[in-house]
């Protein structure tokens, strides 16, 4: 399969997701606190008329924080979940074809039922992650972070 994908960096992973998937790449900004939420959902960002749940993508795959700036959010509406998954860097959108490629060095087994398979995009094999599936476990939370109580 060939398209496009949005290329970014999580932690020390090369990743990336269909462009269909991401409705927006925004700058980090300031983040509203998000009670009570899991440590890899760091806050709460608005977006359009929207509370968007913002998901540290790094911590979410590898259960612990990374020490690179989180400077980026791919904001959007995943399997229905609206959220913005943060990232450190974007390589860009990029022509992309699936691959055959090993699975990186160092992937934690749960993070393998993560990922859609992977894609050679910029002239490097990437990890393609589900969104959908990355943001299930805490599909609850972050629909109750996004609909806050009046």
């Amino acid at each position: 399969m060939t398209g496009k994908v949005v290329a970014f960096r999580a932690g020390k992973i090369r990743a990336a997701a269909w462009t269909e998937e991401v409705e927006r790449i925004l700058p980090m900004e300031e983040l509203l606190p998000a009670p009570a939420a899991p440590e890899h959902i760091i806050g709460l960002v608005r977006y359009r008329s929207r509370v968007l749940a913002v998901v540290d993508v790094a911590a979410r795959l590898f259960s612990r924080g990374d020490a690179d700036e989180l400077r980026y959010l791919l904001a959007g509406s995943f399997g229905g979940v609206p959220a913005a998954l943060a990232v450190s860097e974007i390589d860009g959108i990029l022509a992309a074809e699936t691959c055959d490629s090993p699975d990186p060095a160092g992937l934690p087994n749960a993070m393998k039922g993560l990922l859609s398979g992977a894609v050679r995009a910029g002239g490097e094999d990437r990890v393609l992650l589900d969104l959908t599936r990355l943001l299930e476990a805490d599909e609850a939370q972050i629909v109750k972070l996004a609909r806050p109580e009046p």
